[in-house]
């Protein structure tokens, strides 16, 4: 799915209608889901699993959580919501991005260089690349 409205090829009708933050931006896709089994109705009683990837990681869990209060209210047909899945998810960049660094710390980087420029306080990941790297 192109989701949020207005990102990649999806176009919104007014600037209103762009979401906002994560509880919208599940309800969108929610909606784009009961769109989806409605004109396919084959698929309504397949186990459903959300999956994503990089910012998905942020995504998919707003939409299963969504989805899951939607089925305690019983206002919707219900999905067979049955998991979900997410592969090097961005889930909370404040955190995430911060320790970044910490990953360099493998076969293919100079330990020295980097160890001495996690002292030093934050670094641009450009940075820290480029003092870092050991081409192979």
């Amino acid at each position: 799915m192109d989701n949020p409205v207005g990102t990649g090829y999806s176009i919104a009708e007014n600037e209103q209608d762009v979401p906002r933050d994560q509880y919208m931006v599940a309800a969108h896709l929610y909606y784009g889901l009961q769109f989806f089994f409605s004109e396919n109705p084959s698929f309504k009683k397949r186990p459903l699993v959300l999956a994503g990837e990089s910012y998905a990681g942020k995504y998919v869990p707003s939409l299963a959580f969504y989805m899951l209060s939607k089925a305690s209210s019983k206002d919707d047909e219900q999905l067979q919501f049955s998991g979900m899945a997410i592969g090097n998810g961005l889930t909370d960049p404040r955190i995430q991005v911060g320790l970044m660094r910490n990953f360099f710390f493998f076969p293919g980087f100079d330990m020295n260089s980097c160890k001495q420029l996690s002292f030093r306080g934050p670094r641009s990941l450009f940075s820290l690349l480029q003092a870092c790297y050991i081409p192979a």
